[in-house]
């Protein structure tokens, strides 16, 4: 059976960067030194016990072929996450403004435009400059992905890709997203 994932915060004296390194190693999720501030401990118990009580995450899938976004919205609404998907880019602004996504998963090649001319748009906008943007392309070219990720998006996830890869790439974005703009608030 497996074994659910339980947050592991360690606590230690040292900060130093190999006390650091040991912890990920045996599977902490945080670190902090004595003396202990309470205050951060508890945010980062918040943090790390969110992902199961916070509001789902909210994702836009835009993918112009519907069969494959329609797969990659069921597999994220089956982990939790709230969805929308948009076969036509040309909506992207509307859309974004209805939904108000915490991550868009935007396809590199579509016939009406690229993915890259879409992440353009959407960071002319200043309400959507730190929204998470992640194309997903059969492109293996590294120097057209380090081309597309100049354009403000912040990753780039290769298909095909599994199931499982796809929920982890998207909820840690996610979550890094969130646990910023709550920092900044």
């Amino acid at each position: 059976a497996e074994r659910p994932d339980i947050p592991v915060i360690m606590i230690t004296a040292y900060g130093d960067a190999e006390t650091r390194r040991k912890a990920i190693e045996h599977g902490a999720m945080g670190l902090l030194t004595k003396p202990i501030d309470f205050t951060i401990l508890a945010e980062r118990m918040d943090q790390l016990t969110q992902r199961s009580q916070g509001a789902p995450y909210q994702v836009l899938v835009v993918e112009d072929n519907t069969l494959l976004a329609s797969h990659y919205a069921a597999v994220l609404e089956h982990a939790g996450m709230k969805v929308v998907a948009l076969a036509d880019p040309s909506r992207i602004l509307d859309v974004l403004d209805d939904f108000s996504p915490e991550l868009i998963l935007l396809d590199l090649y579509m016939p009406q435009c690229n993915g890259i001319e879409v992440a353009r748009v959407i960071r002319q906008d200043s309400k959507f400059i730190d929204l998470p943007i992640v194309f997903l392309s059969t492109e293996s070219g590294r120097q057209f992905q380090l081309a597309a990720l100049q354009t403000g998006a912040d990753d780039f996830l290769h298909k095909p890709i599994s199931d499982k890869d796809l929920v982890t790439a998207v909820r840690q974005r996610s979550e890094r997203f969130r646990s910023l703009r709550e920092l900044i608030r």
